[in-house]
């Protein structure tokens, strides 16, 4: 039966039980989603205050009662709905709620189950809700910085090598592989096929060591938090030119990743002076870091088992891999002494990390956290039994994404970047907005086509 109450409240009110947490971290939920358009309340305060005699006292304790500036009160997975609708996102639910008898008897079925195993869903919603707001900004700063440093490793290294390897004088000369390209291609093609700044500065070695100089002056700027979109972007450019010149010698797994991550991270950063801005970050960029470190990982176990090679799937493959990676380290030497049991037992903790760990990415916020502790684990690991250059630095970097703020303050002290005095107004909003919108699904596209192509060759 339909209850109404003689004292209208003056915009829809919503009581909880005041004494059960499990509703307390829900009403929290709730109130960002409706701001001040709703009023929350805890049944202790109504009854202490006597108002709304009309309310059975039992059903306080049975289900939440919002009371809509009508008089009338709904309960249930009713109450929630509408008290939602009230936001600016939510009245769909409500409305799909009053048009579906199979929607809403599912639903109210589903209020009164979680009502009575409260307990339960209470340890559940501890796993899936943070204990405070989630906020990413120490996130960005943390993760642009990083890879800054990871520029700065990967063109320090460069500049030393690449007069040697590509110079006019090295082991394979770029300027001659461009002069029969621009004989076989011309105009656009060219700069398609072979997206290299050395078309305009040429392939002399003060050249290649200028764009590498070049790189490590933008990588420190990024570093120090300066001007980080536009550094980002002449990073990117700068190490593209550079792989397309490095050819062979450039055509490691770690160099195509760097160039991926250092594209997501144009769209991660800031259009301001410092990285300590007030500017939210960008969700979409903030997936798709998530998406990037998902496909590195899980990947990376996909391919030992698709392969072919019955050394990891008959778990020998450890057996003789610390002995033939690139330059393995005296502690690969001591791990290559484990007996075969030892290795075995690795292969399946590795597998696991790499194809089963990855999906609580996207999942809660606890399951994040516990993947980058594991997977930077084990970048840590790898690291120190081979050398595989930047590669683990740059996947310890990537873990940062799966952090917030909370996390990062309480691992290294940081603060959360303050807003600038007079932080810059950019228009455009949904111009930037689409853009990134339309560089999510292209990148989904390309990048879920090409890990189900995979799939579907092994």
């Amino acid at each position: 039966m339909q209850i109404e109450v003689s004292q209208i409240p003056g915009k829809p009110l919503l009581i909880y039980d005041g004494d059960c947490n499990f509703c307390m971290r829900w009403i929290e939920q709730w109130k960002k989603a409706t701001g001040n358009r709703v009023e929350y309340i805890s049944s202790q305060e109504i009854l202490a205050a006597g108002r709304f005699s009309e309310i059975p006292p039992d059903d306080y304790s049975r289900s939440v009662q919002l009371v809509e500036t009508d008089g009338l009160v709904y309960n249930g997975a009713e109450a929630v709905f509408r008290s939602l609708a009230h936001g600016p996102n939510w009245g769909w639910l409500l409305r799909l709620y009053q048009r579906s008898k199979l929607f809403a008897k599912l639903n109210e079925a589903a209020y009164a189950f979680v009502a009575t195993h409260r307990m339960f869903f209470s340890m559940v919603t501890r796993w899936i809700l943070p204990d405070q707001e989630v906020k990413y900004d120490l996130t960005r700063s943390l993760f642009l910085r990083l890879l800054g440093l990871v520029y700065l490793c990967a063109f320090v290294s460069l500049v030393s090598q690449v007069s040697g390897l590509v110079g006019p004088d090295g082991i394979q000369p770029f300027q001659r592989i461009l002069h029969i390209e621009a004989e076989r291609m011309h105009g656009l093609e060219l700069l398609h096929q072979m997206p290299t700044l050395c078309w305009w500065l040429g392939a002399s070695d003060p050249s290649l060591q200028g764009q590498c100089i070049a790189g490590m002056i933008c990588a420190v700027l990024l570093m120090a938090g300066v001007l980080p979109l536009l550094n980002l972007v002449l990073l990117w450019i700068l190490y593209l030119s550079m792989t397309v010149a490095g050819d062979l010698f450039m055509s490691f797994q770690w160099e195509n990743l760097l160039l991926e991550a250092g594209l997501v991270a144009v769209f991660f950063a800031p259009a301001s002076r410092t990285l300590r801005c007030g500017n939210t970050p960008s969700g979409i960029a903030l997936f798709l870091a998530r998406w990037l470190t998902f496909r590195l990982m899980f990947e990376s176990g996909w391919v030992k088992l698709g392969s072919g090679d019955s050394a990891w799937r008959n778990l020998f493959a450890l057996d003789f891999h610390y002995e033939t990676q690139p330059l393995p380290t005296m502690l690969g030497f001591v791990a290559h002494q484990m007996p075969h049991f030892g290795h075995a037992v690795s292969i399946i903790v590795m597998l696991f990390i790499e194809l089963a760990l990855p999906f609580l990415i996207f999942g809660p916020r606890r399951g994040r956290i516990l993947c980058a502790t594991v997977f930077a684990s084990l970048q840590l690991i790898i690291g120190l039994t081979g050398n595989y250059g930047f590669f683990n630095l740059l996947m310890i970097v990537l873990c940062v994404p799966l952090l917030d703020d909370a996390v990062i303050r309480k691992l290294f002290g940081f603060r959360t970047p303050s807003e600038e005095k007079n932080p810059p107004q950019y228009r455009f909003s949904k111009l930037k907005l689409a853009l990134r919108g339309s560089f999510l699904v292209l990148a989904l596209l390309i990048t879920g086509v090409h890990l189900l192509a995979r799939g579907s060759r092994w």
